[in-house]
């Protein structure tokens, strides 16, 4: 119980590591929750800083997910305490202690915990989402919808009730940190893909 308690506790601070806010605070002297799109996540770092510290954002909140993981498998090794280490550093990720609690929405950080969990899935799931951004050409929904697929296909692939429901609970946790943009969908105010796409490149 102990050796959970600490690595839930670990999970969750390494999850906290703002590294969209250090990237940006370093290169540029600003706050990222305050510039772009106010997401500190590698997405915003890509808009406000460039391609380079978004990549290196992308792949430190990416290991935020899977160390924690790969950690309880190997000490523990229990289904339960691979989804809830996963589950804490998403929730380090989305309300950073570093950051008062706020910080970014958990895309990255949830596919870093889908590696530790299960490669396979994540990898039908990455491959799936650029098929969603151009049916809905929304990037927002097609990363929602992809989260959906985490429980469906851990129940496809047969992992336990235990798996499925922490990936119910990552998807939950998803549409939370994406409630405001959930909203801007539902009233038809969102930023279309190809939209987003063009006013990146015509600024850079």
């Amino acid at each position: 119980m102990l050796n959970l308690i600490a690595l839930v506790v670990f999970a969750y601070l390494l999850g906290s590591f703002p590294s969209a806010y250090i990237a940006t605070e370093m290169k540029k002297g600003l706050d990222i929750r305050r510039v772009g799109t106010h997401n500190a996540g590698a997405t915003n770092v890509l808009l406000v800083v460039g391609p380079l510290f978004a990549v290196l954002v992308y792949v430190a909140d990416l290991f935020k997910g899977i160390v924690p993981v790969l950690l309880a498998r190997n000490i523990i090794g229990t289904d339960f305490s691979m989804g809830l280490c996963g589950l804490a550093a998403i929730l380090g990720h989305d309300f950073s202690i570093f950051l008062k609690f706020t910080g970014g929405k958990g895309v990255a950080t949830t596919t870093g915990v889908m590696f530790g969990i299960n490669s396979v899935i994540i990898t039908i799931i990455i491959f799936i989402w650029p098929f969603l951004v151009a049916l809905y050409n929304n990037f927002i929904l097609a990363s929602l919808m992809s989260m959906v697929f985490i429980p469906v296909l851990m129940y496809f692939f047969k992992l336990s009730g235990t798996f499925v429901a922490f990936g119910i609970s990552y998807f939950l946790v998803g549409l939370y940190t994406h409630r405001e943009d959930v909203v801007r969908i539902i009233n038809g105010k969102h930023i279309k893909a190809s939209e987003g796409i063009k006013d990146y490149f015509s600024h850079h």
